[in-house]
């Protein structure tokens, strides 16, 4: 049907003098092709599996996959979804098609209601009762009108009446159930199917309850206090929160920050509520240590137990092998076959012919062998640590001692500019409702020329929760690769263009470990584990600036130096944030994540190259000009940039050809193709891709 219409579509335009239609199709058996496609069909089939399990427990029964029930059910999630999803703007769909808030009856699919029906029979038929029995399967979209199931049917009405809670879900609900969309009756004039036929659906002999299942064998983290508008209007709304905007926007509510939750329970300490959530979160914690430790404790207890056994057991199989040796001793100079079965099962296993009368027994326990055998390979496993380790990014080995050395540099930095002050897990959880993100170490070796420059750097391992969605504050800004090539012509033809007594030059700073110098503010919050290194009391620590990993990292770098450009003069670009301006100083400044490039006059450069140097620790790249002092070459970005007497040259680092080359298993030595050779390749080529 869809393929019709889009041929008759393309035949209409082609009529009106559009030209042929080409439709395009995503590849055959790839769902992720489909895009938001697929996926809205995973919303939906999470919402009807919601509405199933719901269901399954109000009823008390397992639902077949073939109870008509689910065809009602598909419909419903629908409608659900359209009402209430709200989106990345604040609004559900119907909001944004009809310009207003949907309004919904509290009606929970599948419950039992009474419902009104139409008069039969005339005008004496309205003095019979028009009010019947029926379960609700949910509401038509395009009217408003409730869908109705009962033995005989299902059917459409405006007028319903809930039944009392104890009355809601009876036994006899499931066969309430008598059609499906395509055959609501049997007298359905618009009949296109049959109905489903599913097995005998029979309740469970066990009562289905949460605690019996086990869903609430583990407490859940208590909530934190309600807020209310009243206490915004009184204490004022927090910048950032996504909460109070939706509330000052009038869209659908959204969830408050960390911050603002903070800044209200500072705000509101003497309320009862806030007094209420944190005696609930202290009492919680406590529970959560008292079971910790009552695990830790039974672990304990079950190790002992079956280091006794193990020792036990040893013990036994010491005495099982004297008690043999002896009685294969005595009877030596018999043969075998003088043995009796009781001797030969106590006797220990030796080849044919082996002597045995001066054997000594060694007494070693069992579970010593097992114990200095561990030892030895625990030992041996340290000492090759010791002396290697892996590198995360190339795979290969490098010196454990160069690594240690490179961690605790990393460490003694972060220690100088403050990253993290120590704090606790509890403090953690009561600030931002989660325990503190993990760390781990990124180990690689930045030497060229087989020259081993072991770098170490700590990353946390700040993941996406999910439906955190199209957060504006986490953007960060690339420029193009076209500002960095302007700069490099810019440096030559306007030097062409303006006086020969101002000499312009490329200059490049490289700012090492530049995340590290963006600072939280004062409301973001951000914990995380520790590592060994840190030689910490607490293995928790309250960030004071942004780790490698953090999603806040890289947009509040860019911050924190777009700030200081514009302190210096600099405006920043409308295109491309990343790119900055000096009108009075006729100065430009490109910046690629810690890679700054600028073009001005020397005085100028020298000037901004002191001034990065207070705020950060930076590195020198080159400076690239037309003097004899200056650097004629450079590599940025991938790119070799070069200074020449009579222009500039910006090309792409060679290391990428040879990359490409190596792949295929060519080198500098291999033969090129002659034109046959080539036509020859082509044509086969052709032929191989026709196939």
């Amino acid at each position: 049907a869809i393929m019709a219409i889009l041929e008759k579509v393309g035949q209409m335009r082609a009529a009106e003098g559009s030209g042929k239609m080409v439709s395009e199709s995503s590849p055959a058996g790839d769902s992720k092709g489909n895009g938001f496609v697929e996926r809205a069909i995973q919303s939906a089939e999470g919402m009807v599996r919601v509405l199933r399990s719901q269901l399954e427990e109000r009823w008390k029964m397992r639902i077949d996959p073939k109870h008509p029930v689910l065809t009602w059910m598909i419909g419903q999630a629908a409608v659900l979804m359209n009402r209430f999803e709200v989106g990345k703007d604040g609004k559900t769909a119907y909001e944004r098609l009809k310009k207003k808030t949907a309004k919904v009856l509290g009606l929970e699919f599948g419950e039992k209601l009474l419902w009104k029906r139409k008069p039969v029979g005339g005008a004496l038929g309205k003095m019979s009762c028009m009010w019947e029995d029926g379960i609700f399967l949910g509401m038509k979209a395009t009217t408003g009108e409730i869908i109705v199931g009962t033995k005989n049917g299902v059917w459409k009405t405006r007028s319903v009446r809930r039944r009392p809670l104890e009355e809601r879900w009876a036994a006899d609900s499931a066969d309430m159930v008598g059609g499906v969309p395509w055959r609501v009756r049997d007298d359905d004039p618009n009949v296109d199917g049959e109905k489903l036929e599913c097995e005998a659906t029979e309740p469970k002999a066990e009562v289905w309850k949460a605690e019996e299942k086990g869903w609430l064998d583990e407490e859940r983290v208590p909530r934190a206090f309600g807020v209310k508008g009243s206490d915004f209007e009184q204490h004022g709304y927090t910048k950032k929160c996504p909460g109070c905007l939706a509330i000052l926007r009038g869209t659908a509510r959204q969830k408050h920050s960390a911050a603002c939750r903070k800044r209200l329970e500072d705000a509101m300490e003497g309320d009862e509520r806030v007094a209420r959530a944190k005696k609930r979160k202290d009492e919680f914690v406590d529970k959560a240590i008292q079971k910790e430790d009552e695990k830790i404790q039974e672990a304990m207890d079950i190790d002992k137990e079956k280091a006794g056994e193990t020792a036990k057991r040893g013990r036994d199989e010491l005495d099982e092998q004297k008690d043999g040796d002896k009685k294969k001793t005595k009877g030596a100079s018999a043969s075998s076959s003088e043995l009796t079965d009781v001797e030969r099962a106590a006797g220990l296993k030796r080849k044919h012919g082996e002597e045995n009368e001066d054997m000594e027994v060694q007494e070693m326990p069992a579970l010593e062998v097992q114990m200095e055998t561990v030892n030895q390979d625990i030992e041996e496993l340290m000492s090759i640590e010791d002396e290697w380790a892996l590198g995360d990014l190339s795979g290969k080995t490098l010196c454990r001692k160069a690594v240690g050395k490179a961690r605790s540099e990393e460490m003694e930095f972060m220690k100088k500019i403050i990253v993290y002050e120590e704090a606790t897990p509890e403090e953690c959880i009561e600030m931002t409702g989660a325990e503190p993100i993990s760390t781990r170490w990124i180990d690689a070796d930045k030497g060229k020329a087989g020259e081993e420059l072991i770098r170490s750097r700590l990353v946390a391992r700040d993941f996406k929760v999910k439906g955190d969605n199209d957060r504006p504050d986490l953007f960060a800004a690339t420029p193009p690769l076209e500002a960095l090539r302007m700069l490099v012509r810019l440096a030559r033809t306007r030097r062409m263009r303006r006086q020969r007594r101002k000499k312009w030059k490329l200059f490049f700073i490289d700012v090492k470990k530049a995340h590290l110098n963006a600072k939280l503010e004062e409301n973001e919050y951000a914990y995380v584990w520790l590592p060994d290194e840190a030689e910490a009391k607490l293995k928790c620590g309250r960030l004071r600036r942004w780790l490698y990993g953090m999603r806040n990292a890289a947009s509040s770098w860019e911050r924190d130096y777009s700030e200081k450009l514009v302190s210096e003069g600099y405006a920043r670009g409308k295109a491309a944030p990343t790119t900055f301006y000096n009108k009075e100083k006729d100065a430009r400044c490109v910046v690629h994540g810690d890679d700054f490039a600028f073009l001005a006059e020397e005085e100028e450069l020298q000037r901004m190259a002191k001034r990065m140097s207070e705020w950060y620790e930076i590195k020198v790249r080159a400076t690239l000009g037309p003097d004899a002092k200056d650097d004629k070459e450079v590599v940025i970005l991938g790119r070799t940039v070069r200074w020449l007497e009579d222009r500039n040259e910006y090309e792409a680092d060679g290391k990428y050809a040879k990359m490409i080359y190596e792949e295929m298993g060519l080198s500098e030595g291999s033969k090129g193709l002659d034109g046959r050779q080539r036509r020859t390749a082509a044509r086969w080529t052709t032929r191989a891709t026709r196939s």
